[in-house]
Order: C-alpha cells, then structure tokens, then sequence
C-alpha cells in the first residue's frame, strides 16, 4: 500500500513495486492521478485521505478483499511548502502536521494486523516479501 501515491515519489514507488511483479495499492485524495498510475502499472487503487482514520480503515477494507492483506506500507501522503517557521500560524502548522504527521501515524496504527482482526502480524516474520524478479539472495 502506497500513500500519496497518485503523483511524484508515491507514483515512482507504486511503479518500482509493480514492476517487481508486487501487487500494489495505491491511496490517495485525487481520483485522476491514481487513475492515471493505475491505468499504467495495474494497481488497485483507493481514493482516501490518509489523515483519516475512518477512511483508511475503508480503503483497508477494499485492499484486503482485493489482495487478502498489506505486507508492505509506504507511508509517503504529505505536503510541501508550509514557509518559515517564524511566520508560521497556528493553522499552517496544524495543516504540515496533518499532512506530514497525522497521515503515517493514522496508516501505520490502521494497517497493524492487530487493528484489523488479523491472527498474523506481517510485519514480524524475518525479512520483506520476496517478489518474482527479487535477485537478493
């Protein structure tokens, strides 16, 4: 699962990935761009905002019933150009938190097998997922 992986290091992701022979799921706000990657590589995609809890656990929900669990999260949604901190407002600084914080924390409690009612914990057996064309030995 990808985040923000409509468009730039998101997208470059969801394509290496895909590449690899990895099923990918791609989340994002924009429709178009995941549409795009998709339409290209063969992703699944979700449209969600990874800040919120409740639609990532939706989008979670379509990726399981898709792929039957997430082996790998790429918590990439963020923003960009928030300006100086010493003119930063109150409300600038809650939207760079939004964007840069609240979405890795929200992704990363929402995809723990535990959260989701899972027996397994994916994360916890030894090494990554091979993939077809994974040459590492």
């Amino acid at each position: 699962m990808v985040t923000g992986g409509g468009t730039g290091i998101g997208a470059a992701v969801a394509r290496r990935l895909a590449s690899e022979g990895a099923n990918v799921a791609v989340m994002g706000r924009r429709r178009e761009p995941l549409q795009a990657l998709a339409d290209e590589t063969g992703c699944f995609l979700v449209q969600a905002d990874a800040a919120d809890s409740v639609a990532v656990r939706a989008a979670l929900k379509e990726i399981h019933g898709k792929f039957g669990r997430v082996d790998i999260l790429i918590a990439n949604a963020g923003g960009h150009g928030v300006g100086p901190t010493i003119s930063m407002t109150d409300e600038t600084w809650s939207l760079a938190t939004r964007l840069n914080l609240d979405t890795a924390f929200v992704c990363a409690r929402s995809t723990d097998a535990r959260s989701l009612g899972c027996d397994r914990r994916p994360f916890a057996r030894a090494g990554w997922p091979r993939f077809p064309k994974d040459t590492r030995s």
